[in-house]
């Protein structure tokens, strides 16, 4: 073997181990970088697209993702353009989810938490379907302390409540996810 051929060989081995080095860099990079995204961060990169929810109790809840708060999430049913807010501590595998990653904006603002947006439902009285660990329940939202809600429950099949219809105390932990008819 000449001389020549024994150094093209070995730069050309070096060249090699060098991207080696490098592909094995960027991948222990891109790790390091995929561990410390949270389900949070891709949901929010996820506004617009179809996904479909497993909850804790066994229900399967599917829509657009049309918005994301500190602690939930809403989705859109295009079928009949019901929204369900689903609680992130009761969805334990999602199905659709993208992995482009949205990191939230540069605010001092958080992002609202799961009281601001039943606020907002207590607000325009919207007739909703809670689901807990305890079992699911109809009515309309009453108030919404810091960590509880109160319900006016609501006959079967009927839309409003009627006088003397009792109230139950929710607490917030407990919630899987709320629908509700409501125009956006």
């Amino acid at each position: 073997m000449s001389l020549e051929r024994m150094f093209e060989d070995l730069e050309s081995r070096m060249d090699h181990l060098e991207s080696e080095e490098r592909r094995a860099v960027t991948e222990e990079l891109t790790r390091a970088e995929r561990a410390q995204v949270l389900v949070l961060d891709r949901l929010r990169g996820a506004v617009g697209h179809d996904i479909r929810a497993h909850l804790r109790d066994g229900a399967v809840v599917g829509g657009e993702v049309v918005e994301v708060g500190a602690d939930w999430v809403r989705l859109r049913s295009g079928a009949d353009a019901r929204s369900a807010w689903l609680v992130l501590g009761a969805i334990v595998l999602l199905e659709g989810l993208p992995e482009r990653v949205r990191e939230p904006g540069r605010t001092r603002l958080r992002p609202p938490g799961l009281g601001t947006a039943l606020r907002a439902l207590a607000r325009d009285r919207a007739l909703v379907h809670v689901r807990t660990a305890a079992g699911e329940m109809r009515g309309r939202i009453a108030g919404v302390g810091q960590d509880a809600l109160d319900l006016r429950l609501l006959p079967s099949g009927e839309q409003r409540p009627a006088y003397g219809t009792r109230a139950v105390t929710i607490l917030l932990s407990g919630i899987f996810s709320i629908t509700a008819q409501r125009p956006d």
